[in-house]
């Protein structure tokens, strides 16, 4: 669960669950519980099916595609959580944008 601002409510906060059905293609996912342990841990984008007949097999079988570097996999809904958001650190470049400017001028 994550905390998320809700204007809607006295309440800054409101706790906000996730159920598999919330997956939407874009959606973030780290997979878990894998015998593939390798793959445990592993952050993943829910993919769209590629088309009706795909969308089918996938709803039968209860599993999501999605695109893992390499390649994309289908796995059981029951497999997936949110991923934690994106933490990324970039060090501070030794140039500005002006610098590059001005080297190309020159």
């Amino acid at each position: 669960p994550h905390l998320h601002p809700n204007p809607a409510t006295s309440s800054p906060y409101t706790m906000e669950t996730h159920s598999s059905s919330d997956f939407e293609p874009g959606s973030r996912v780290q997979l878990q519980g894998l015998a593939r342990a390798e793959l445990n841990g592993t952050i993943a984008v829910v993919l769209p099916p590629a088309d009706a007949a795909e969308a089918s097999q996938l709803e039968e079988t209860g599993r999501l595609k999605l695109a893992c570097y390499p390649k994309a996999l289908s796995i059981r809904k029951d497999n997936l959580v949110p991923a934690p958001e994106p933490d990324f650190a970039t060090p501070p470049l030794p140039f500005t944008a002006l610098q590059i400017a001005r080297d190309r001028k020159s």
